[in-house]
């Protein structure tokens, strides 16, 4: 089915130093390369309940002030000129190509062994990103009126294309996986409090 669908380790502890957990994490995905990244401050949450509170005036005025706030840096460098784009009261947003980062063609084949009657022709991880910085991680699709799974300061999303036919038990069956288990697990030890979710958009 259409969409796409993000598995996500984050954190919302504070990070006491963004530049070196950034380099550490990045050595431990594997990731060699970056396709591009952005600056910005995240309202999301804040622009959801304007908007279903009925508050229009609001919501379209943090909507101007996030497309006017927001820098993208289609050349973004090496690993160490994007760090010191780090702010504390931004988030800068990474975004990984697959031929960067073999671990995403790892966690596609092992989510293949997922039931087709599950997963359907979803894909687990197509793209992979970093978020260094306060942003809001949250679904609108599961929960009507919107859910927040947190406010993250350093967060990893695999970024998966389509949906599955059962959304629950597909979920259940990702964070099964070894290949999930055991990034989870070399992540716990850079991250401090880490967290997990899996959830579709459409």
């Amino acid at each position: 089915m259409p969409g796409d669908g993000s598995l996500y380790f984050f954190t919302t502890t504070r990070i006491s130093d963004p530049v070196a957990t950034f380099h550490k994490i990045v050595q431990t995905l594997g990731a060699t390369g970056c396709r591009s990244c952005s600056r910005f401050t995240d309202r999301r949450w804040e622009m959801l309940e304007a908007f279903r509170n009925g508050r229009r005036r609001r919501w379209l005025r943090l909507q101007r002030r996030d497309n006017a706030d927001r820098e993208w840096f289609d050349d973004p460098g090496s690993w160490s000129d994007i760090s010191k784009r780090f702010h504390p009261k931004k988030c800068v947003h990474v975004c990984i190509w697959h031929k960067h980062c073999p671990l995403l063609e790892v966690m596609n084949a092992s989510s293949r062994t997922i039931p087709v009657e599950l997963r359907g022709d979803s894909e687990l991880a197509t793209d992979l990103f970093i978020a260094v910085g306060p942003h809001d991680i949250l679904e609108g699709v599961e929960h009507p009126d919107g859910h927040l799974f947190g406010r993250s300061t350093f967060a990893i999303n695999f970024g998966g294309s389509q949906t599955p036919n059962n959304w629950v038990a597909t979920r259940a069956a990702v964070l099964d996986l070894p290949i999930v288990k055991e990034t989870q697990a070399k992540l716990s030890t850079i991250l401090p409090d880490l967290q997990t979710c899996v959830f579709w958009d459409i």
